[in-house]
Order: C-alpha cells, then structure tokens, then sequence
C-alpha cells in the first residue's frame, strides 16, 4: 500500500493478517517522487511491478512498486529513480490529478486514464512501455440535459469489466467540482459522475481492455 504527502514523499507499507484476524501494517520503504512538486493521485499496477503517479505542477510518472532487495524496513530509499510517461511540456495539462489503471487480457495490454484538471480533460495512454499518448477525452453535458458536464476533476477511477446494459463495456468515475441541475441551479457539493467506457474509448481502445476481468483478482 502507498500512501503520499503533498511533499511528495511516499510511504510504502506492507499489510498482513495476524492469526486473530487484525490488520497489521509495516513501514518497508519511503521516497520521494517526482521533482519533489505536489503529487496526486497514483496506481498500481501489480503484474509489472509499477507504481505510476501524477505530479500536479509537471507530469506522470513511473516507478518500480517493489522495494531494493538490500533496503531495511522503513529505510528511505534513495535509488528510486522515475521513468517520466508525459509531461505538461508534451500531452498533459497542469493541474494533474487523479490516475486510473484499466487492465487488459495481459501485462502487456490495458490502458491508463489521467486527469487534467486545468483542461478538464482526461488523457489516455497505453499500459505498455513506453506508455503511448493515444487519445483525451471530455465528458459533455448528457443531450436529455438532465446531467451537467464534468469540470476540475480531481480523482478518476475505472473498470473495462462488463457490468450490465448501462456500462456493457465497463465505467468510468471522475469527481466534477460543480453539480449544475437542468434549471441552472448549482448544488454546494461536488459530485461524481458515472460514464460508461465505451463513450469514451474508441473500438481500437476497447479492444485493449478485457471485458471479463475480475476486479476482485486484484
């Protein structure tokens, strides 16, 4: 489990069951990531040992999720080198936010989805090193009207699994920082919105996602 601070230090904690059924976690190793700006959010992708994380003031990037064999418990570990996916000088837009992970039929296969805050938009690239810009998305007010479009996303989560006639591709949830009503009335809270993948994803991406994949696997 990672968990981050707006420093950009992560901490990487090893969850275990003890006999009475009580979760017990271990500090095993921190570092810090990015170029140090504030980071957001991050995923992990556990078949290839990644952790892939937005820093909000620069880009995405990517680590190795598996601690240095020689690194003592708790230790910071200072070799964590990133692989830089993308940056606001290339296809991302400051701020960047929310990272989401949807799984293919293998390691190889599967898309990421970003959050661009700034633009409002939602940048995708490919699993697979090098991790390819392959396409940005919005998502627009629904054409009955009933439901506003979504702005300054925060968090973003997805799944490619087939789930029923609403989402036969899988879904997308993004945080939307204004709730506008049909009238033009604005709810105080924030919301979250639900978008089925194949709205957004064109048939050459969703070929990329396993419809049968078993978040529960994970």
């Amino acid at each position: 489990m990672f968990v981050n601070a707006k420093d950009a230090t992560y901490l990487q904690y090893e969850l275990t069951s003890t006999e009475n059924g009580t979760l017990a976690t271990t500090l095993v190793r921190l570092f810090r990531g990015g170029t140090g700006g504030q980071v957001e959010g991050c995923v992990v992708d556990e078949q290839n040992g990644w952790l892939i994380l937005g820093e909000e003031p620069y880009g995405l990037w990517r680590y190795s999720a598996e601690p240095p064999s020689d690194l003592d418990s708790g230790e910071e570990d200072d070799t964590a080198v990133g692989y830089l996916i993308d940056s606001i000088d290339g296809n991302l837009f400051a701020d960047v936010e929310g990272v989401t992970l949807v799984y293919g039929s293998n390691s190889s296969s599967g898309l990421i989805l970003v959050s661009c805050q700034g633009m409002s938009a939602y940048n995708i690239y490919e699993r697979a090193a090098p991790h390819k810009f392959v396409g940005q998305f919005t998502i627009r007010t629904s054409e009955d009207g009933r439901v506003d479009g979504v702005t300054n996303t925060d968090g973003i989560a997805a799944v490619g699994t087939a789930l029923n006639a609403d989402f036969p591709r899988g879904l997308v949830v993004v945080h939307d920082d204004v709730n506008e009503a049909p009238d033009g009335s604005v709810n105080e809270q924030a919301a979250f919105k639900l978008v089925s993948l194949a709205d957004v994803l064109s048939q050459e991406l969703l070929a990329l996602v396993n419809p049968d994949w078993n978040p529960r696997s994970v």
